[in-house]
């Protein structure tokens, strides 16, 4: 139980880092916010016991040291799918290597819906790293608004991930209100470069 509010407590933190990250103009100072939000994001999930999502922070949290550091190797076109690849079988991987009951509303719960619930989040960070690579801000913020951040929200209500909601209904809004203020949703192509990403 206490292990749990701590948890918690961590997971508002990470929170607060990831809004944060959205008001700061620098894309390297805005990534190094965001990478600090998915390493908090990562003990969060697993002291809720939330594995798969701990694990896509933490790929995630990599991914965004690789391009903080400006390492050509991750800006490169096969990274993105060297990461996707990580996204998708890290699910299968996890729950062979590390099997949990689940967290939340998902305590006791079957293996198979264990398991399928798991790949709500990676498939959500699979989708967002395909669309970052693209650097067009209007189709990463659709994927985000129609794909990534649903996904993202019926996990977090499904593991009692109380933060991870409230960050990925600001994600969602934020997408929103970029696509209207740009026109994003008439195909605007002068949406400009996109930015932020997914917890």
């Amino acid at each position: 139980m206490i292990i749990n509010i701590i948890g918690q407590i961590i997971g508002f933190v990470a929170m607060a880092l990831m809004m944060l990250s959205f008001q700061i103009k620098k894309p390297k100072f805005m990534l190094t916010a965001q990478c600090a939000a998915q390493v908090c994001f990562t003990v969060h999930f697993f002291m809720i016991g939330s594995v798969s999502g701990a694990v896509q922070n933490l790929i995630s949290a990599i991914r965004g040291v690789g391009l903080i550091s400006n390492v050509k190797a991750f800006r490169s076109n096969a990274s993105k799918y060297v990461f996707i690849c990580l996204y998708m079988i890290s699910p299968v991987v996890m729950f062979v290597l590390l099997p949990h009951e689940g967290s939340g509303l998902l305590a006791n719960a079957p293996d198979w819906v264990i398991l399928t619930v798991d790949f709500l989040p990676a498939v959500a960070m699979a989708i967002n790293t395909y669309y970052i690579w693209t650097l067009d801000a209007r189709k990463h913020r659709m994927s985000q608004l129609y794909a990534a951040s649903p996904m993202w929200i019926t996990y977090n209500i499904l593991n009692a991930s109380y933060s991870g909601i409230i960050t990925e209904i600001f994600n969602a809004v934020s997408s929103l209100i970029f696509l209207l203020r740009t026109g994003g949703f008439k195909k605007n192509k002068n949406a400009g470069k996109s930015e932020g990403e997914s917890k």
